[in-house]
């Protein structure tokens, strides 16, 4: 019996029914790998821009804005993948189906990685643009073995084992970014590798947690290329609307290193890679969320996401409070950076729109199967933050314009969603509460382009608590809620 019992993998000991309903263990380790990972990530925003300098942490910038599009590699399937195996339990899954389907996606992700590797080798490229290509072609393969056993983990409600390995990920990543800069080696390329490295290290922890499949036969071809094909159909609507919300920053930041020289492009891109931390922090939030939301009913459905937007009211909005501390200290702790500030400034609201979108609207809209429209919401943002780039850049000529203009793109796909959600889906009333997170947020944009800085902090104070004022019905539910939790 305990031979047996040893032999089970770590998969089966961690799904039995009733750890794999257990929200709260999801939620507690997500939070607490996903804060790790939040509070490791702004450390080293801190960190490397000042032991690179301007010049080098640029070029950093530069690869990780194109390797923000590697997914497009996949084609969706991971998306499908998740939206068919979404509240599944992992026992109950065909596991040759799935083994089948991983080795067709792998083979062809070496395919599309070499073809890549073998066209910029052929080419005029040095320097530079050369690493930079060669490293997004390798993290072409590591981010996108990431993403496909993590979506695995996630649909079937093990998200803590992904917790896990992205905690993983950055341990990694610190440990050897601390033993190469010990020793001197001051590189960009270096930390395109250790990058790349930290996501092999962590996508090899999960496929050790699915281990299980190496002792199953893989199905035949025709079984598995029919299973890809029709995830990629379902997942090619939502992978699209992903890099469409992508575009709306990716496009302004490709158009300022067009038109402005490496260290503006620089600049621009430490405040918005900065706020995207807070992103990442809260999109994983929502990847746990959604294969519970899949089990409940309408109603229950319906009171979740009133008790979610309300506490999303309250505290999102916390950042603005922040912010002129944060400001106070990456002055004096990163001087070169400082004309960076009042990009990040004028980004905060990026941090509570996308993030109320993300956590809610996304979420919610896969739970519904609306991926028609989150792809449509998308696009059309996309569009809109394109129009408004092209203008800031060519008619303006100004990289505040950009700036604003892609805060703008995301102010509109969030509350457009909200209230398609609330009015056509739940039967709520939200646009109040969506006019006061409107107008909180130009009142701390104008104050940051005013450059008040003995006032800044309490006006930003006053306009929070009026908003609190405003929506202390919201205030409310939120302390009732942590209550009941006590």
């Amino acid at each position: 019996m305990t031979a047996r019992r040893s032999s089970r993998g770590i998969i089966e000991r961690l799904t039995t029914p009733t750890e794999s309903s257990s929200v709260m263990t999801n939620l507690s380790l997500a939070f607490f790998a996903q804060g790790s990972t939040l509070v490791v990530s702004i450390a080293m925003s801190l960190v490397v821009p000042k032991l690179l300098g301007l010049e080098s942490y640029s070029y950093w910038q530069t690869f990780l804005l194109y390797a923000g599009f590697v997914g497009l590699t996949l084609f969706g399937v991971n998306d499908g993948l998740y939206l068919r195996l979404g509240g599944s339990v992992y026992g109950s899954i065909d596991r040759k189906l799935l083994k089948g389907e991983y080795g067709l996606i792998f083979a062809a992700q070496f395919f599309i990685a070499g073809i890549f590797i073998v066209f910029i080798l052929t080419q005029d490229i040095r320097g530079d643009l050369l690493i930079i290509g060669i490293g997004v072609c390798f993290y072409c393969l590591s981010a996108n073995s990431f993403s496909l056993f993590g979506y695995t983990l996630q649909a079937v409600n093990l998200t803590h084992l992904y917790s896990i390995a992205s905690l993983i990920n950055k341990i990694v990543f610190v440990a050897a970014l601390v033993v190469l800069f010990g020793t001197g080696y001051e590189s960009y390329a270096v930390l395109i590798t250790v990058y790349v490295l930290s996501q092999v290290v962590a996508s090899l922890y999960m496929l050790y947690c699915l281990r299980d499949l190496f002792k199953v036969g893989a199905c035949d071809l025709r079984s598995s290329v029919s299973l890809v094909i029709k995830d990629i159909e379902s997942g090619i609507k939502v992978m699209v609307a992903f890099y469409a919300s992508s575009l709306i920053v990716g496009f302004a930041r490709i158009m300022v290193e067009l038109n402005w020289s490496i260290e503006e492009f620089g600049l621009l891109s430490f405040a918005l890679s900065t706020v995207s931390f807070v992103l990442a922090f809260i999109g994983q939030i929502s990847m746990v969320m959604f294969p519970v939301l899949r089990r409940m009913g309408g109603d229950e459905q319906k009171q979740r996401f009133f008790q979610i937007r309300n506490a999303l009211v309250v505290i999102l909005p916390l950042v603005y409070v922040v912010y002129p501390l944060g400001a106070f200290f990456l002055t004096w702790w990163l001087p070169d950076f400082s004309d960076a500030l009042l990009y990040l400034g004028i980004a905060m609201p990026i941090c509570v729109f996308d993030g109320k979108f993300n956590l809610l609207c996304s979420t919610y809209l896969k739970v519904l199967r609306d991926e028609r429209y989150l792809l449509l919401l998308n696009v059309a943002a996309m569009v809109v933050g394109i129009a408004l780039s092209l203008i800031a850049v060519h008619v303006f000529k100004s990289i505040i314009f950009v700036a604003m203009g892609v805060v703008a793109s995301i102010v509109f796909r969030s509350v457009s969603a909200e209230l398609f959600l609330a009015r056509r889906r739940l039967g709520l009333r939200v646009g109040r509460y969506l006019a006061s997170e409107v107008c909180l947020a130009i009142v701390f944009i104008t104050i940051q382009l005013l450059n008040i800085e003995a006032m800044g902090l309490p006006l930003v104070w006053c306009a929070y608590l009026l908003y609190l004022f405003f929506n202390r019905g919201c205030l409310r539910d939120v302390f009732r809620l942590m209550g009941r939790k006590t």
